[in-house]
């Protein structure tokens, strides 16, 4: 089995853990290597779609489950579609924060102690300015998964 099917049995798998509301349309989930982000939420012709990153998503391991449930939340919380949300400093940092809750809420307790202390092990960056500071994300997530 080559990484490309491994990753997509992972990703399929990972849809009976992540809670949509009911809602919700199916979003198509599409690899695209070198993406430059474990994954990204993007409203495209058709509806919402999320890029993800096999490789990196591999290497992640158990923190890919966060951002996929992270990236769903930009979809389900309706963010593609709000101008604020998506095009301002004070929205996008609103969108993140709470795009955070909702992938802390709906993943298992194993992606969100692995993304935590991910999110600690990292140096300061420049995209801190939009996510808080290392310590403040991972503290959010945290709280947001009752921790």
């Amino acid at each position: 089995m080559g990484v490309r099917a491994i990753i997509s049995s992972v990703f399929a798998a990972l849809s009976l853990v992540v809670t949509v509301s009911a809602d919700a349309q199916q979003v198509p989930e599409i690899p695209v290597p070198n993406l430059g982000d474990i994954a990204v939420a993007s409203l495209g012709p058709q509806g919402p779609v999320i890029y993800y990153d096999p490789y990196v998503c591999q290497m992640a391991g158990p923190a890919c489950e966060f951002f996929r449930a992270h990236e769903y939340g930009h979809v389900v919380l309706g963010h593609l579609q709000n101008q604020y949300m998506m095009y301002t400093p004070e929205g996008r940092a609103m969108a993140e924060a709470q795009a955070d809750c909702f992938g802390a809420q709906n993943s298992s307790p194993l992606a969100v102690q692995t993304v935590i202390q991910g999110i600690l092990h990292q140096p300061p960056d420049p995209k801190d300015a939009i996510y808080g500071s290392k310590q403040a994300r991972a503290q959010r997530i945290a709280s947001c998964a009752g921790m």
